[in-house]
């Protein structure tokens, strides 16, 4: 029984006597716990990493919302360029309008003069044409003023298509045309007007006419749709 007892014993000591061998020739357990709290000090180190990661990922995520505000931008840059070009386009479709105005570039005072027509011998005629209300004038000329030949003249105005001009004369004397008077209105199609007057033997039976173009209605005046005017002399 005794020698059981320090069986035990020689057994420890066996095992402590043998333990530096166990280590890994001769690592003391100081270093062992140095590379541990090493690994510790690395793992501290990854921790970090993975700090800068998600630092990197924010300033993505940063930039990546900067560049959706820069598209957000571009996107509305173009919409007002995209307006901008619309109200361009309203603009110059205001602007350009197909018809022009129908008023007259001028008026009884300042009619424009057409060569001047006999009425009492040959076959003068003048023409004219336009697109707008328009006043002319013309002198019916008494060239044979012997004998029993009334001067006369005939106006005659074609009206472009889909479009109604009227024609009014107005008639003055050998000196002035006269726009205050009840003027000779055409009739007709073509509308025409016409009128004669005796010739006073030994004196001149000159006579001004003003011709008046007038637009009544239809579709606005263009310069493609004309109408035309014609005078002529000693018609009757």
């Amino acid at each position: 029984m005794r020698a059981n007892r320090g069986l035990p014993l020689i057994l420890l000591g066996a095992a402590i006597a043998g333990a530096p061998l166990a280590c890994g020739g001769g690592a003391s357990p100081e270093t062992g716990f140095s590379a541990l709290g090493g690994a510790g000090g690395t793992g501290g180190q990854l921790g970090t990493g993975g700090s800068t990661s998600s630092s990197s990922s924010s300033s993505s995520s940063t930039s990546s919302s900067s560049s959706s505000s820069s598209t957000s931008s571009s996107s509305t840059s173009s919409s007002s360029s995209s307006s901008s070009s619309s109200s361009s386009s309203s603009s110059s479709s205001s602007s350009g309008g197909v018809g022009a105005t129908c008023d007259a570039p001028n008026d009884c005072g300042s009619a424009q003069q057409l060569t001047d027509i006999s009425g009492d011998t040959g076959t003068d005629v003048r023409t004219a044409s336009g697109w707008t209300t328009k006043w002319f004038k013309v002198l019916v000329v008494d060239k044979v003023n012997i004998g029993s030949n009334p001067e006369s003249f005939t106006a005659t105005l074609d009206s472009p298509p889909g479009a109604d001009f009227d024609l009014f004369v107005y008639e003055g004397d050998a000196s002035n045309p006269d726009c205050f008077g009840a003027p000779l209105q055409a009739t007709g199609i073509p509308e025409a007007a016409s009128d004669q007057w005796p010739d006073t033997t030994f004196s001149s039976d000159d006579r001004w006419i003003t011709l008046e173009v007038r637009y009544i209605s239809g579709p606005p005046c263009n310069p493609s749709a004309k109408w035309t005017l014609t005078v002529a002399g000693h018609t009757q």
